[in-house]
This record gives structure tokens, sequence and C-alpha cells, in this order.
């Protein structure tokens, strides 16, 4: 079975793959054969101006994960961490920043383990105490600008689960304006209104719990 490697951009995605059939092959996609990393450079940067185009499928026959790597390395990167935390009546903790639905997480300390950043970033930004780290879900890449500099983010994501008793306080100084716990079905609809990234940690989250 072919894995796709993957890197977002706002609601944009960059899915790196051997698979020459990948499903996703919409009309908002370009199929791009890689034929050399400048001329994927040259693509990634017509890919991200075009407003209408959603996905770029860069396919190479074999080694697709050596691509992925060698295309982040071209980047800065920082890393992070954050969690999906989920409440025994099949509700998922959401923050709303900047206008979106969102999960909490953040920027990792120098000398903290991911799962600590995690810990740390979600209490941080919702005022939860209590929290239990139940799995690892996924890690996530994608892209933000500083400076007019594109800058990926690794983020480690993993599954909690906490009491929904708790108080809770927004770090408005951050952003965030509302903490809720949210019933997943609508937090299904609401990821509709968050970045693609996040929808994908929301989705693995909800189903690892079902």
């Amino acid at each position: 079975m072919h894995q796709n490697y993957k890197v977002f951009i706002k609601d944009k995605l960059i899915i790196f793959t051997e698979n020459m059939n990948i499903p996703g092959r919409e009309k908002n996609a370009i199929f791009y054969k890689y034929q050399g990393m400048k001329l994927l450079l040259a693509e990634f940067e017509r890919f991200i101006k075009t407003k209408k185009l959603k996905t770029l499928i860069v396919y190479r026959k074999k080694n697709a994960d050596k691509l992925f790597k060698l295309f982040i390395i071209r980047f800065k990167l920082t890393k992070a961490a954050g969690g999906a935390v989920i409440s025994k009546k099949d509700e998922v903790l959401m923050i709303h920043r900047h206008g979106r639905w969102d999960l909490p997480k953040g920027k990792k300390n120098s000398g903290e383990k991911n799962k600590e950043t995690a810990i740390r970033e979600v209490m941080e930004e919702t005022g939860i105490k209590k929290l239990e780290i139940t799995k690892k879900l996924s890690i996530t890449y994608h892209f933000y600008r500083r400076n007019k500099r594109l800058i990926i983010k690794k983020t480690h994501w993993y599954l909690m689960k906490a009491k929904r008793n708790q108080e809770m306080e927004p770090a408005i100084k951050e952003g965030i304006m509302k903490v809720k716990w949210v019933p997943f079905d609508k937090a299904k609809k609401k990821s509709n209104k968050t970045f693609r990234s996040v929808t994908e940690v929301l989705d693995k989250a909800i189903n690892s719990h079902i």
C-alpha cells in the first residue's frame, strides 16, 4: 500500500505520493509528475499563488518519502504539539481563534518532550488542568508566513481525555476568544470552517474514540 505524505498551507494541501491513481484528483487539484526539485519549487510557487487551486499532488514512482523530506528541509522548520481532548459525553474541546474553530496546540520549548508540550499548550490555551494522554494521533506539517517568509510547522498530535466539569479559560492574549466542548457531530460541521490540517486531526480523533 502506498503511503502519502502531506503538507498543508491554510486551505491548500500538497501530497507526495507513489500512487498514480490517488483519490482526490478533483477539478481544483493539480497532478504533477516530479521532474526535479527546481521545477517542483516553481510549480509550488504557482500553486500557492493560484487561489482556485486547492490540492497539489506530486507523483514520484519511487521514494516519495525521500522527496517529501528533501522538500521540507528547504524551509525553516519549527516544532509544536497539541491535543484533541475528548470527554465521556463524546465531545471534543475546541478553541475559537482568529475567526476559525481550532484545536489547542503550540510551539515546543527547548528541552521539552512532545507529550509535555502538548499537555502544557492545551492547559495554557483552554484553562483545563487535569488531562491524560491516551494515544499518539498523528504528525502534521503546515506552512505559515512570518515576515513574508514561508515556515513549516511540524506538529505532534495526541488524543487526550479530561473531565468536562473543569473550569475553562481561553488564552485571550493568544487570540483565543472561546473554549467549548463540542459534540462530535457538530465538531465535524465546525471542521468545515477550520484549516485542512486540523480537520484531518479532528477526524482521526473522533474515529479513534468511536
